[in-house]
């Protein structure tokens, strides 16, 4: 059997499993699996402590941060997404991200990390290293929009909420326009330092004068207050038609109330991160990862975190690629 692993609160705890977690008020908690030990070392300290109580201390045992296994290579010659495998209770192959490469020939260029092919997600190195600082002209951002309904759609590797035709929100960038067209939550595929916050919301943008071209904000999901923003998403999928898979929203959002309000970011220019991992070759991708996250309350975030397990290409609660080198020529950004 293997050795537990006894971890006070000012500790980082052991990725094996089984490993004890003593809480505050001498509380211990026994974790019996390794994505359990996992999600709680690789968690920033800071969340760990946030922790109030013994339940919010278990909803962080659905965070995930386990390595996607690589599945078999896909054989599928006309397959569009990683799901083109086949799911498990189907008899086929799941393709793993590993083996995005070996979806079809387009993604043997499009999903390779190589020169000139930066890939995401990456790791934010900002200890022990310098970052390029950007020019305020090119870095300002400013946002314009209206509340309006959206669409809520339940897929395979994510929770997406489409924005329509009829509601135009947009975000100008260092002088840039782009127009938002959705956003969608993943357990968090970037890291900072090699920490992971629990969450990570996409907020993809297609240039106004260039749709080929895109932009995505990237928000961190940490525990704290709770968000009426989320509270009003989940008020929208109880009151949806559930014969309906594209669900409209019951009350009016606005989109971009989910951004912090400092707008300090990252950037780097890098790729999708499922596949095709770019629309075409050549396609260009600039992420801007915001600083300060924003904050759901516990529940709030088991509520996704819980819901990206239950999906059936979900690979211990993940279905994202990990963190991609960073390869010579990418330059990585921050602002201000």
């Amino acid at each position: 059997m293997p050795s537990l692993s006894i971890t006070p609160i000012d500790r980082k705890l052991s990725g094996h499993a089984p490993c004890i977690y003593l809480f505050p008020q001498n509380t211990m908690k026994i974790f019996t699996t390794s994505a359990a030990c996992l999600a709680l070392m690789m968690a920033p300290l800071s969340l760990i402590k946030a922790a109030t109580s013994m339940e919010d201390l278990e909803k962080m045992e659905s965070w995930s941060y386990i390595h996607n296994v690589n599945y078999a290579p896909c054989d599928d010659a006309d397959a569009k997404s990683f799901g083109c495998c086949g799911k498990p209770e189907d008899g086929k192959e799941r393709c793993g991200p590993d083996n995005w490469i070996h979806i079809n020939e387009t993604t043997t260029t499009t999903c390779a990390n190589v020169k000139g092919n930066q890939q995401s997600p990456i790791n934010i190195q900002t200890v022990g290293t310098t970052l390029t600082p950007m020019d305020k002209a090119d870095g300002t951002m400013s946002f314009s929009g209206h509340t309006c309904e959206a669409f809520i759609e339940f897929k395979e590797g994510t929770w997406e909420v489409v924005i329509p035709d009829t509601c135009t929100f947009q975000a100008k960038i260092g002088g840039t326009d782009y127009k938002l067209l959705q956003f969608h939550f993943h357990n968090a595929e970037h890291s900072i330092n090699f920490s992971y916050m629990p969450l990570e919301v996409h907020l993809v943008h297609a240039k106004v004068d260039s749709p080929k071209d895109i932009a995505v904000l990237s928000v961190f999901l940490a525990p704290g207050a709770s968000s009426t923003f989320f509270e009003t998403l989940q008020a929208n999928e109880a009151q949806a038609d559930p014969d309906h898979p594209d669900l409209a929203t019951k009350n009016k959002i606005n989109a971009y109330d989910i951004l912090p309000e400092d707008h300090s970011f990252w950037h780097y220019v890098g790729s999708l991160t499922t596949p095709p991992c770019q629309t075409e070759k050549g396609q260009s991708v600039n992420w801007y990862l915001f600083k300060t996250p924003n904050t759901l309350s516990y529940s709030q975030l088991y509520y996704f975190t819980s819901y990206f397990r239950d999906l059936p290409l979900s690979d211990n609660g993940r279905i994202s690629r990990d963190t991609q080198d960073l390869v010579e020529g990418t330059t990585l950004f921050t602002f201000p």
